[in-house]
């Protein structure tokens, strides 16, 4: 029996081929250009990705009971608690917020000027009915700390 479609099974494959590259590569080449080289937030997020498929791939801790507090105060709780290899934090100053989505993920950047260095903090809720949030630190480098 004759085809009455004008579109063969391969043509169609060969189609869906070409439309899912265009898409994947076109979003790999926005977010290159997208991403400034000087700004550590970005530079983090772009490292992250590029060494892992998934940016909250690995163990972030949780803050409990952190849902509703303000990134200043999610900021002071991690830097209150956390351990540096470089010795004792004494001062930080946060120099920039930034809500942002990455992977359909939203996640809240903190870049924080410290007594050791500079690090970024990032925050993001797990799921719906987590009652804390996950945070990860992060150098300028994009190493973890």
């Amino acid at each position: 029996m004759p085809r009455t479609s004008g579109f063969s099974r391969n043509h169609m494959n060969k189609m869906i081929k070409t439309l899912v590259f265009t898409v994947v590569f076109g979003s790999i080449i926005v977010t290159l250009i997208g991403c400034s080289k000087t700004d550590p937030i970005e530079r983090v997020v772009s490292r992250r990705l590029a060494s892992s498929a998934y940016f909250a791939s690995g163990m972030w801790p949780i803050l409990s009971n952190s849902v509703d507090a303000s990134p200043e105060q999610l900021v002071a709780d991690v830097l209150r608690n956390k351990r540096f290899d470089k010795g004792k934090l004494s001062t930080y100053k946060i120099l920039t917020i930034r809500r942002m989505i990455i992977q359909g993920d939203n996640y809240t950047a903190v870049l924080v000027d410290t007594n050791l260095g500079r690090c970024i903090i990032f925050f993001y809720r797990p799921s719906p009915r987590a009652r804390g949030l996950s945070y990860m630190c992060f150098d300028e480098g994009g190493s973890l700390l």
